[in-house]
């Protein structure tokens, strides 16, 4: 009897080229406000599938301020519009911050890298299919108040009325989340570091000593209660100002109410017991 031999398939997927979509943020921000309070705010304007089949460009000398950290935040955030991915242009911020990391090219073959990496950039007047402009200046910090990243306000601001939503389908969801998001008493503060380099940094700073002694709970990097598959959790009614990504509902623990702020606004938060504007204890 012939021996069968077993062929593997090959499937091709065609996928189509996406649209694109510039982000511009100019000006300096203000007082307390970060990049994950840009990050926010451009949801908030886009909208969770506003960027639906798009690739994000964020841009403006307002994410060429960035760090590389906050220019993650943004990057990281851009899923959360509905986009495919989100890019930052590479510049010397980029390259700094890639010298010297454990995976990166080094001598020559990182110069050669970054030679090629400054060819990058989009051509001055490039053409986008469509484009968003914000002034950082306008930009406070920023809370999440339903269960969907696009449902923010700044702090400054007040939840709107859902009878003031025209459409029927907006309203009743606006409706539904505020239902969901009672609020609640009650102040727990987990502290989990980005990654292990942050979390080392941190210790050889003194940081998890000071953070331990004010009552707070220092963690090792991970997703802790960002994704809530672990002990966690939020129960259910109980509120929790995050500096995740997501605030869908149950997501950190079913019938949890998750705000999404900067860890400037959470720290303010952890502080004084209820969303507060980081910008009254400067």
């Amino acid at each position: 009897m012939p021996r069968q031999i077993a062929v593997p398939a090959l499937f091709v997927v065609r996928t189509l080229k996406p649209a694109t979509l510039k982000v511009e943020v100019s000006g300096g921000l203000s007082f307390g406000t970060t990049a994950k309070d840009v990050a926010l705010a451009i949801v908030g304007r886009i909208g969770t599938a506003g960027a639906n089949g798009h690739m994000i460009e964020d841009g403006g000398d307002t994410i060429r301020g960035l760090d590389m950290a906050g220019r993650m935040t943004v990057s990281n955030m851009s899923v959360e519009c509905g986009a495919r991915a989100g890019l930052i242009a590479p510049d010397q911020t980029t390259f700094d911050y890639v010298r010297g990391r454990a995976f990166a090219p080094k001598g020559p073959a990182l110069e050669q890298a970054i030679e090629w990496w400054r060819t990058l950039p989009s051509d001055p007047g490039a053409v986008y299919d469509r484009s968003v402009t914000l002034r950082a200046s306008e930009i406070a910090p920023m809370v999440t108040w339903g269960t969907n990243p696009e449902a923010v306000v700044p702090i400054t601001g007040s939840v709107p009325d859902p009878a003031g939503e025209p459409d029927e389908a907006r309203r009743a969801q606006h409706r539904r989340m505020l239902d969901y998001m009672g609020l609640v008493p009650g102040v727990r503060v987990l502290v989990v570091p980005g990654s292990g380099l942050v979390k080392r940094q941190a210790e050889e700073e003194g940081l998890d000593r000071i953070l331990r002694e004010a009552g707070f709970e220092w963690r090792e990097p991970g997703c802790s209660m960002c994704l809530g598959m672990n002990p966690d959790q939020l129960a259910p009614g109980q509120r929790c100002a995050s500096t995740s990504n997501r605030n869908l509902e149950g997501r950190q623990g079913r019938g949890g109410r998750t705000h999404l702020l900067s860890p400037a606004m959470a720290a303010a938060a952890a502080v004084t017991g209820r969303l507060t504007d980081v910008r009254e204890l400067g």
